[in-house]
């Protein structure tokens, strides 16, 4: 087994993941766009991390040089935000083979799909790619070399469109291998997405807080009884979507019981009962991941499939709409259109 991987963003994500995969005796080679956002770690080549992980964690390679890490390791896991999926791709094309294979951590929807299209518009090789739906950490960056991790999800569904997973599962050991499950659907898998569902709406109803630096709990507090509602509008639709596909759905609450071991019958109760939301804070900017990323890469995908296969989304329709006045963004030109990329599934 080849312990060498390439981690592609530093970040709350990529700095848990690199220390993660580093306590499990892992050789990780840490990229970053902007290597402002890496002088210390690039110094030190450590992490620290506080939680549910506690060390210190030396890492092999820490650049803002993408070629040097796509080229030395053939296990690569992209933890940036979506709306970079497709420029990393370009930025690669002349370093990447058919035997990368490369974990969209998270894929958000159609992450695969997007950077494989990327990739064959530039003619570049395309290798082997997989998404989760979400990231593996809930976790809080504290410094250029220090991360919260405040807990390991439990199980997270893995999935591709264009390889069988056990390609990628059979590179990692017993204990990273375990937090998976793997979805051989990838329209099931990639329709559990509850990223949108969670951060879309609260802060849509948080909005004057946030652009005024209030600071509250962001679970806790942003997720009111009747935001929580409005949430479980939004899952009633994403749930007759899948219906209609005839996929097997994962409820709001289900994903809340596989990755957290919480079981509850509704969204607040979930939200009351999960404990590692205690001490998460609010966007201190509007212009947060939770908009730009959720809503062009999540959102637009479900309203995407629902209007190809003439199904009415009211809520899911009007919230897209809102936000995209809101921030004066066309965000269903911006994301993710399934009639798009559907040919690039293997089904």
């Amino acid at each position: 087994m080849d312990k060498r991987i390439g981690v592609l963003g530093a970040g709350n994500s990529g700095l848990a993941l690199s220390a993660h995969l580093a306590s499990l005796g892992y050789e990780v080679s840490l990229w970053n766009r902007s290597d402002n956002n890496i002088l210390e770690l690039k110094e030190s080549k450590s992490v620290s991390t506080i939680g549910e992980i506690k060390g210190v964690f030396k890492l092999k390679v820490v650049t803002s040089n993408i070629d040097d890490v796509v080229q030395d390791n053939q296990l690569l896991f992209i933890t940036t935000p979506a709306f970079a999926h497709k420029d990393i791709a370009i930025k690669i094309k002349n370093s990447i083979t058919p035997s990368h294979k490369i974990l969209l951590m998270p894929g958000r929807t159609f992450g695969c799909l997007e950077f494989i299209s990327a990739l064959e518009s530039v003619g570049a090789s395309i290798p082997h790619v997989f998404e989760t739906e979400t990231i593996l950490h809930t976790c809080r960056k504290i410094s250029q070399t220090s991360v919260d991790i405040i807990t390991v999800k439990k199980k997270i569904y893995i999935t591709s469109a264009n390889s069988s997973v056990n390609v990628i599962l059979e590179e990692l050991d017993a204990k990273l291998k375990s937090h998976f499950i793997v979805k051989s659907n990838y329209l099931e898998s990639r329709l559990s997405n509850v990223g949108p569902l969670l951060h879309v709406a609260p802060v849509i109803f948080s909005f004057t807080k946030i652009e005024y630096g209030e600071e509250f709990l962001y679970y806790k507090q942003g997720i009111s009884p009747t935001v929580s509602k409005f949430i479980e509008k939004i899952e009633q639709e994403r749930i007759k979507v899948l219906k209609y596909l005839g996929i097997n759905h994962e409820s709001l609450y289900l994903w809340f019981e596989k990755c957290y071991g919480i079981k509850a019958d509704n969204l607040k109760e979930c939200i009351i009962k999960n404990n590692y939301y205690d001490t998460i804070i609010a966007p201190k900017s509007i212009n947060h991941r939770y908009i730009l990323e959720d809503v062009p890469y999540g959102l637009v995908q479900l309203e995407s499939i629902a209007i190809y296969n003439q199904i009415e989304v009211p809520t899911i329709t009007s919230l897209i709409t809102i936000v995209s006045s809101l921030y004066e963004i066309d965000f269903r030109s911006n994301g993710r259109i399934y009639a798009n990329l559907k040919k690039y599934i293997n089904e």
